[in-house]
């Protein structure tokens, strides 16, 4: 495998303009050498929140009572 000093000047005299950072961050991408973090989903707006706290069970969707679990779970927690 050809190191990345040597792939640098490579394509630098075919006329790459870029730094030698942003080639290590490429090559680490395709190597896969750092993997991305998996990013949390984000929180639950303050009025679906509140449509979920106010609604009455029984007429919640299935995901609106997920949601009111995760936020009952949390609130013990």
């Amino acid at each position: 495998m050809i190191g990345t000093t040597v792939l640098f000047n490579e394509i630098k005299a075919r006329g790459f303009t870029g730094g030698s950072r942003t080639l290590r961050r490429w090559r680490m991408g395709v190597r896969g050498d750092h993997p991305k973090p998996d990013t949390p989903p984000p929180p639950p707006s303050t009025r679906d929140i509140t449509a979920v706290i106010m609604r009455p069970g029984t007429k919640l969707t299935d995901e609106q009572k997920t949601t009111l679990d995760l936020l009952c779970q949390r609130r013990l927690a």
